[in-house]
């Protein structure tokens, strides 16, 4: 495994780039980079509600993530998503888990997510 780590940052991979667009309290966040840990380039955890964003932000220092791996963001998730597609800058896993139906999220998220990637 270590090796094919090392392969791969030689080939200019750095991680994958996740983004948590309905955090809430950042639980799965935290999940990720507890879980997968080292192969995580960034995380973008957002939430529409910024006292939201600072219970993330607090579940993040608890939990001992390193900050320079993670990103807090309160915005409305549709404008996130479609910034990052303008942008050109584009998440591997997109995580969607809204209290409703996921429908009024698809279009955003998927131009968002980098050729092959998950949602």
């Amino acid at each position: 495994q270590l090796q094919k780590q090392r392969e791969a940052q030689e080939a200019g991979w750095s991680g994958i780039k996740i983004l948590e667009a309905l955090s809430a309290t950042g639980l799965r966040s935290v999940r990720y980079m507890k879980e997968i840990g080292v192969d995580i380039q960034k995380i973008v955890s957002n939430d529409w509600d910024p006292e939201a964003a600072k219970l993330i932000e607090r579940n993040f220092e608890f939990n001992d993530i390193p900050k320079e791996k993670t990103e807090v963001k309160a915005m409305d998730a549709l404008d996130l998503m479609y910034e990052k597609r303008k942008e050109k800058d584009y998440y591997d896993v997109i995580d969607l888990d809204p209290y409703g139906t996921a429908v009024p999220f698809l279009d955003s998220s998927i131009q968002a997510l980098e050729d092959g990637g998950f949602l």
